[in-house]
């Protein structure tokens, strides 16, 4: 049987890929505004992202943030973890200084949402973190393990991540 839920606040829904769930998830990424050179602000996406992985089968680990970056975080499953499996990479910071997101609040026009740093890259993690915990939801567990790495210093060339 599948636990059925909308969004990281696990209410419960029929339909597990919710639009206006997963827009407000995106929304809340997007609204904190996560500037490489403020890894005080990445930090604080950083906890809202790790906070969410609380009630999985997974663990994280916080790679502490060096050199003016912020922290990096490292979601495992607790399945699949013995053998090769897959990783997710995405970035939590952006280019958009402090501020920015006066200019360009998060909106949706039509079918297309705006907000600084949400194509690059904060939709695109979210929607990885979306299909990690619906996958979490099903009782079936995939084959391969599942590592979802999320850095804070990719617009400024991984020069902390990369190791």
């Amino acid at each position: 049987m599948t636990k059925q839920f909308a969004g990281d606040d696990n209410s419960m829904s029929s339909n597990p890929f919710e639009t206006a769930a997963i827009l407000d998830g995106i929304r809340r990424w997007v609204e904190i505004e996560s500037p490489t050179e403020r890894p005080d602000q990445v930090n604080r996406l950083a906890d809202l992202v790790a906070a969410g992985y609380r009630d999985l089968p997974a663990t994280v680990d916080r790679v502490a943030g060096r050199d003016g970056c912020g922290d990096h975080l490292v979601a495992r499953s607790s399945w699949g973890q013995d053998a090769p499996g897959i990783l997710v990479l995405s970035h939590l910071d952006t280019v958009h200084p402090m501020g920015f997101i006066e200019r360009l609040p998060f909106k949706i026009d039509g079918d297309v949402a705006f907000g600084p740093g949400i194509y690059d890259m904060k939709g695109g993690a979210y929607l990885a973190y979306h299909a990690f915990r619906r996958i979490c939801a099903d009782d079936a567990r995939p084959p391969l393990g599942i590592t979802q790495l999320y850095v804070s210093d990719e617009e400024i060339g991984s020069p902390t991540s990369r190791a």
